[in-house]
């Protein structure tokens, strides 16, 4: 029986081989390449089937690179989950596939999967940072949730990490607000670093972080003693604005206020019942959910102005019968050079537009 089995896989070995050896000649008789099935080639299959899982999931990566390159996005997504199935502790494709979804795909409606698809990862491989860092980006950059960020920072740096993950935690308690947190931050890195440059003199890559570390916890003190004296002399900010239908699925939105200059706007378009269809399956989302979301039109000259385009009937179906427009001026998600004037949480705000986040600390949005 066991030389059945022996007999059986030398079979398919050579089988595989000498099929390998055909398709090197297929395209001189037969043009049209090799056969797939869908984005996997023979090649791949075979090999996955041979128990070199690991190998076809680098295989498959190599496809991904083409795929990239050639602009071709909507086959990435389809093979990374194939990669991450074939080696679930493939770092980089779990990080990239989060990427495709969250910030290359412009979709909000996949923000979720892409949580859901990091926390797969995290599971499957819990003794590395990489992944708890890019689900603390996730939140940094893109949904804006600092309190979140910081969580999954702090559970990155838990692991050994780059001092580069810890600046990031630093800087998601500053736009937190917790600002007594960061400089305890700076402070240690700034420690962390001048040890290693005492061992290692001409390791300029310590010296780097060294520096950026003193720099930042000296910026992190002046800015905590400069913003506090905007909390005991507040300024009266105001935003006021229109909206314009010029076509069947485009909004355009004219604004005035006396935001500092280069202030950005979060302007949102949500079903108004959101919460409610969130609750629904992925599937049912992405055809009966519009979640159009917009971070950057900025204050010029006291004005602002930017459109809405819901011309993409996919991604913006409008199947609720009302929606909520939103705009709204957060400190938090400000340049420094605008939180300069306003304060790290609008400590330096008042006026009668302003609601205050009863939260620890404090917040304040416009």
């Amino acid at each position: 029986m066991k030389k059945l089995v022996w007999v059986i896989i030398i079979c398919f070995i050579l089988v595989v081989f000498l099929q390998l050896r055909i398709d090197t000649f297929r395209e001189h008789y037969k043009p049209g390449g090799t056969a797939s099935f869908g984005y996997i080639s023979r090649e791949v299959l075979a090999t996955a089937l041979m128990g070199l899982r690991e190998v076809a999931a680098s295989l498959l990566w190599l496809k991904i690179e083409d795929y990239f390159h050639s602009g071709e996005h909507e086959k990435i997504a389809p093979l990374i989950r194939i990669i991450t199935w074939l080696d679930p502790h493939f770092i980089e494709a779990y990080s990239s596939g989060a990427w495709q979804l969250a910030w290359n795909s412009e979709d909000w409606r996949l923000i979720p999967s892409a949580e859901e698809f990091l926390q797969e990862g995290i599971k499957n491989n819990p003794d590395k940072y990489e992944l708890y860092a890019d689900m603390g980006w996730l939140y940094y950059d893109k949904v804006k949730d600092y309190d979140k960020a910081v969580e999954w920072y702090k559970r990155a740096t838990a692991l050994p990490s780059p001092p580069t993950v810890k600046r990031m935690l630093a800087h998601s308690y500053e736009r937190a607000g917790k600002i007594d947190e960061a400089i305890k931050v700076w402070k240690k890195l700034v420690e962390e670093g001048q040890k290693v440059v005492e061992k290692n003199p001409k390791n300029f890559e310590a010296i780097f972080d060294r520096d950026v570390a003193i720099h930042n916890y000296n910026l992190c003190i002046i800015r905590k003693v400069d913003r506090a004296a905007l909390a005991r002399n507040p300024k009266h900010y105001y935003l006021t604005y229109q909206v314009y239908r010029i076509s069947p699925r485009i909004l355009q939105i004219r604004g005035k206020t006396n935001l500092p200059e280069l202030s950005r706007i979060h302007v949102s378009l949500v079903d108004a019942d959101i919460e409610a269809r969130k609750t629904k399956s992925l599937g049912w989302q992405l055809m009966n959910l519009t979640e159009y979301r917009d971070v950057w039109p900025q204050v010029r000259n006291g004005e602002i102005k930017t459109e809405i385009d819901l011309s993409d009937t996919l991604k913006y179906p409008l199947k609720g019968d009302t929606f909520i427009l939103k705009l709204s001026f957060i400190p938090q998600t400000q340049p420094i050079v605008v939180q300069d004037y306003v304060g790290w949480l609008g400590e330096g705000m008042t006026g009668n537009d302003l609601t205050v986040v009863h939260a620890s600390p404090p917040k304040k949005k416009l």
